[in-house]
């Protein structure tokens, strides 16, 4: 198998993260990802915002719940039958292992609670504080694509996303049945041209508003947020000039593959950060479950063994303690 080779990529991705090694991937993969992403830009949608992004989760499968396996030992793009399905749900303590890992880093964060109302002709964003206020109305287009990568040397595999989000107008939308209700309290970084989101999520069914949210789950994707950077690829391709298409693809998955390795890695931290829903306590209960000293003192060597090991590596200075 033909692998892309990283000595001819240009690194655009700022520190700590421009100071990983680029992943190794088929090179058909990447080329069939940068054909995936050009179709996608070449619709040219003046009503519509183009929306790449790449979710950490599992490949499981929907009967025995038990991951997906290859023969390769190698990450590689796979065609799923329908058996197979992609959990993006992470392990409460991982998400708060990256998120706090991610608050010592000067990336620009922020931090928002929404609530997406699904109606059946599209999703209506509205301030979770301010119900009154709304933030976004769109639709994700028909011709929405996914790409699942198999990571077997990884504990976890990608879902690599492309499509159009449609706007809309929110008064055509609320004629339309609402079918669910999300809660999401989301932690964005901002790594250019990527941005990195972090989403606890809580949901519930119908047009009730008075039914307690449940279900709650934690999420991460790393999302190409420059768009300018993308469109300037793509001319480029246009162009017969590959190479920062090439780029974009490869640090999209090297990020990625960092938080892949650092979730495995079992480094450990109190969650922080908690969504502020009425029903917030729901949500602490799940992620406040009290564990043994022993366990503590264990979990807190590694942290401690990690954070020197990753700081030496990325040669960065933690924010100091306010």
């Amino acid at each position: 198998m033909t692998y892309l080779s990283q000595s001819s990529i240009p690194t655009t991705l700022d520190s700590p993260f421009k100071h990983l090694h680029p992943i190794s991937l088929p090179r058909n993969d990447v080329e069939h990802l940068m054909t995936a992403f050009v179709n996608l830009l070449s619709q040219n949608r003046p009503d519509s915002s183009p929306e790449i992004e790449i979710r950490i989760g599992r490949i499981l499968s929907k009967s025995s719940l038990r991951r997906f396996s290859q023969t390769q030992s190698t990450s590689s793009l796979v065609r799923l039958s329908s058996e197979y399905q992609f959990d993006p749900h992470m392990p409460a303590q991982l998400f708060s292992n990256v998120l706090n890992f991610m608050l010592t880093t000067n990336y620009t964060h922020k931090s928002s609670n929404t609530l997406n109302l699904i109606h059946k002709k599209g999703r209506i964003t509205v301030d979770a504080n301010d119900p009154k206020r709304t933030l976004a109305c769109v639709q994700k287009a028909k011709s929405s694509v996914t790409h699942d990568m198999s990571c077997p040397d990884s504990q976890f595999d990608l879902r690599i996303s492309r499509s159009w989000e449609v706007h809309l107008d929110p008064r055509e939308v609320v004629q339309t049945p609402l079918q669910l209700q999300r809660l999401l309290k989301r932690d964005s970084f901002s790594i250019p041209p990527f941005r990195l989101d972090m989403a606890q999520t809580m949901t519930r069914t119908g047009k009730s508003f008075t039914v307690p949210f449940r279900n709650l789950a934690y999420e991460i994707e790393i999302e190409i947020e420059d768009i300018d950077h993308l469109q300037k690829a793509f001319k480029n391709f246009q162009a017969h000039k590959h190479e920062e298409m090439e780029s974009l693809i490869i640090e999209m998955f090297t990020i990625a593959r960092f938080f892949q390795d650092f979730m495995s890695n079992g480094v450990h931290t109190p969650l922080v950060n908690q969504p502020r829903p009425s029903d917030s306590s729901q949500m602490h209960s799940h992620v406040q479950q009290s564990k043994q000293e022993k366990d503590r003192q264990q979990h807190s060597r590694i942290q401690r063994e990690k954070t020197e090991t990753l700081n030496t590596r990325f040669n960065y200075t933690p924010k100091p303690k306010q």
